[in-house]
């Protein structure tokens, strides 16, 4: 998701339509690009993570759902 122009949501329809599989997202990214994807929705947990741009990823804080992705 850190690529220009990835598209999670039309990933998911292309493992649909191409191998005619039932995907089960696990986790949701929190943007996407290079700028904007920030971290991942755990949907087992039901928490952020959300990356340390500094560490480049390497340490990460773990938190509520914002409201604007519920």
């Amino acid at each position: 998701m850190d690529r220009i122009g990835a598209d999670f949501y039309n990933v998911i329809s292309m493992i649909r339509k191409r191998l005619g599989a039932h995907p089960v997202p696990l986790q949701i990214p929190m943007g996407e690009g290079m700028i904007c994807f920030t971290g991942i929705i755990d949907l087992i947990k039901m928490k952020t993570i959300v990356y340390n741009e500094s560490s480049l990823g390497s340490l990460f804080e773990e938190g509520e759902i914002p409201k604007a992705f519920v």
